[in-house]
C-alpha cells in the first residue's frame, strides 16, 4: 500500500517494526487494519483515511468493521477467561 508522495502520512506508511507486526498477528489485525485503526484515532474521517492511503472509502469501512468485530472478540473472550478464574 502506498501513500502519496505529497501527504502528511508520508512517513507513517512504513512505521510498524517488526515487533509490531509480530504484535498485530498474535492480534489478529492485519497490518492494514492497524494503519487504518490509527488513522482513526487520530480524528480523520473515513473519507479522509481513503485520500492518505489511496484506498476508497469501501475499504476503510471493511477494515474498520474487521477491526472492530475483532476487537470485540478478544474483549468477550478475556471477560470469559476472567469469569473462569474467580472462585
Amino acid at each position: 500500500m502506498r501513500v502519496a508522495a505529497d501527504s502528511p502520512l508520508e512517513d507513517r506508511a512504513d512505521e510498524l517494526t517488526a515487533l509490531e507486526r509480530l504484535r498485530v498477528r498474535a492480534g489478529r489485525l492485519t497490518a492494514s487494519e492497524l494503519r487504518v485503526a490509527r488513522l482513526a484515532a487520530d480524528g480523520l474521517t473515513n473519507r479522509e483515511i481513503a485520500q492518505s492511503l489511496l484506498l476508497t472509502e469501501k475499504t476503510i469501512e471493511v477494515h474498520l468493521t474487521s477491526s472492530y468485530r475483532k476487537a470485540r472478540h478478544r474483549l468477550a473472550n478475556a471477560a470469559g477467561a476472567g469469569a473462569a478464574r474467580r472462585p
